[in-house]
């Protein structure tokens, strides 16, 4: 009798975790979230934001404002408990996030140095004209530019960094983390060549007579980054500099009004927006989140103890009311548990 009833209890709960899988992918597709093939650059963010909150709000008791970094967390934390880290499922879905939040912080990164770049370029005081965020590019080849400023003297091609890391850049224009000069990240120099080569390229072929004077400008957007840059072709300052940097360029006037319009003009109808397919398979890591989820949570036991046979009804109130306790203290268990992993890693 007793193995009839433990058998019943586990067909129920098995019924409860298919249905809950289904429901969390249903609720995916209704979404309407990254269901596109390709995403315009500037569209991209919001897209990945959506789908983190819809990711943390399949797991009830965490914040509005959670990551995908902390639900992940939560779920090895759990694992380890039931001693399920070498599952291949649980593998996957710890690889396939950390590349998720790799993805994520890129795109607010970037986004938020372009942001803070188009505010400290309103000081610049003297006339100018300023465009951000330009796609550039022919039959064979396209580039895009962060920022571009026209003064009198000089077009200024701007590439923004919004690195949280101090960086190196070596007299070839190699691209370095300041306390790893072994890994080359890339090469700066041929970055803006290549931006400088179409910047150019597009003017002649619009029909601008004038000699074409571009000055090379990284820029870093975050303060708390330090730099060293011995490529002399580049010249390297802070977001909060490049006000100054701009209005203390010397050189003898080459651009009119008329001319400044004319580039401005220019570049805003030749850059193309292009749409990009985003490397990244949401719908497998949906399907994966919801078997890791349901592998390791602490499930539902009012369903699983649904059997009106049952005698011990007092302890699965019991339990059902400690399973509700847990579930709101989600939070907290996963912060304490990215706590301790990080005590292990200083220990």
């Amino acid at each position: 009798m007793g193995k009839n009833i433990m058998q019943r209890r586990i067909s129920i709960m098995n019924r409860k975790n298919s249905t809950t899988k289904a429901q969390i992918l249903k609720e995916f597709e209704d979404t309407g979230i990254l269901r596109q093939t390709t995403y315009a650059k500037k569209e991209v963010e919001g897209e990945l934001r959506k789908f983190q909150s819809m990711i943390v709000s399949k797991c009830e008791g965490f914040p509005g404002d959670s990551k995908i970094s902390d639900i992940q967390a939560y779920i090895l934390a759990l694992a380890e408990k039931k001693d399920l880290l070498e599952d291949p499922k649980i593998i996957k879905f710890n690889e396939m996030s950390n590349e998720l939040n790799k993805l994520i912080a890129f795109e607010i990164s970037g986004n938020k140095g372009e942001r803070i770049l188009a505010h400290n370029l309103e000081w610049v005081r003297v006339k100018n004209r300023s465009l951000m965020n330009l796609e550039l590019g022919d039959d064979n080849f396209k580039t895009e530019i962060d920022g571009v400023v026209v003064t009198s003297k000089a077009i200024f091609l701007i590439e923004v960094k919004n690195s949280s890391q101090d960086i190196y850049i070596s007299p070839h224009g190699n691209y370095y983390r300041a306390n790893d000069r072994k890994k080359i990240l890339f090469n700066i120099a041929n970055k803006m060549n290549c931006r400088y080569y179409m910047l150019r390229k597009t003017l002649r072929q619009s029909g601008f007579k004038k000699k074409i004077k571009i000055y090379n400008l990284l820029v870093f957007t975050n303060h708390n980054c330090a730099y060293v840059n011995e490529y002399k072709y580049i010249k390297v300052c802070s977001a909060i500099q490049i006000s100054g940097t701009i209005q203390k360029y010397r050189a003898s006037n080459l651009y009119d009004e008329e001319d400044m319009n004319f580039i401005q003009d220019c570049l805003r109808k030749a850059s193309k927006v292009t749409k990009y397919p985003i490397a990244f398979d949401f719908k497998e890591y949906v399907e994966l989140y919801a078997d890791v989820l349901l592998m390791t949570e602490p499930q539902t036991l009012e369903v699983a103890y649904a059997d009106k046979n049952c005698k011990d009804c007092v302890v699965m109130a019991a339990f059902n009311l400690l399973n509700k306790i847990i579930r709101k203290t989600k939070f907290v268990y996963a912060t304490l548990a990215t706590l301790q992993i990080r005590f292990r890693l200083i220990k």
